[in-house]
């Protein structure tokens, strides 16, 4: 979704800065030369391990984890985004994940000039706390959902696949419903 994202700017000649995960390659449609000079892609790997110390001292394999993905973020952001080239004017989140993810985002925002900062976007593609595979009443999933719901309010806008989604958000987030916009998916024609 992000990367459709990405595509649309571009075709509407935005400078586009991808930040995510090493891994599976972009779509095709990105690597196409008139995007040259206006598409930056930048990469960090998260900490893994192997499967007994996830097993056996998951606590320590979670914090590593996250730090390791606070220092991407914060790098990516902070020293690999060229703002001389053109200054940032919004920063497009997708959620999940939103640990740590938008309270960094929120943080570079607020850390840019004020004259020229940056407006954040979050894109809802589902709630970040419903992905903790534990109870509903869990430590975790609690705080999870706490984070979300006091991060959400501080971005300047929304996006959100459904009006069920928006309508959740507003009833359970105390997001105003002007910040939220629907953007149902809709693959390009390449898509199949």
């Amino acid at each position: 979704r992000m990367q459709y994202h990405a595509l649309s700017l571009l075709e509407n000649k935005n400078y586009v800065t991808l930040v995510g995960y090493a891994g599976e390659d972009i779509i095709a449609a990105l690597h196409d030369d008139q995007f040259h000079g206006f598409l930056k892609v930048i990469r960090f790997q998260p900490y893994m391990s192997s499967a007994t110390l996830k097993r056996f001292l998951l606590p320590v394999y979670l914090m590593l984890r996250l730090f390791s993905i606070l220092w991407g973020l914060v790098y990516a952001l902070w020293v690999q985004v060229d703002t001389n080239q053109c200054p940032v004017d919004c920063i497009l989140v997708q959620n999940p994940p939103s640990i740590p993810l938008i309270f960094i985002a929120y943080l570079y925002t607020l850390t840019q000039p004020k004259k020229c900062r940056p407006d954040l976007v979050i894109d809802w593609h589902n709630l970040g706390f419903s992905m903790f595979p534990t109870r509903d009443n869990h430590p975790i999933r609690k705080i999870a959902k706490l984070y979300e719901k006091h991060m959400a309010p501080l971005a300047t806008g929304h996006l959100c696949v459904t009006k069920a989604m928006k309508e959740w958000l507003i009833a359970n987030f105390d997001i105003q419903p002007w910040k939220i916009s629907e953007l149902y998916d809709r693959p390009p024609e390449f898509f199949r």
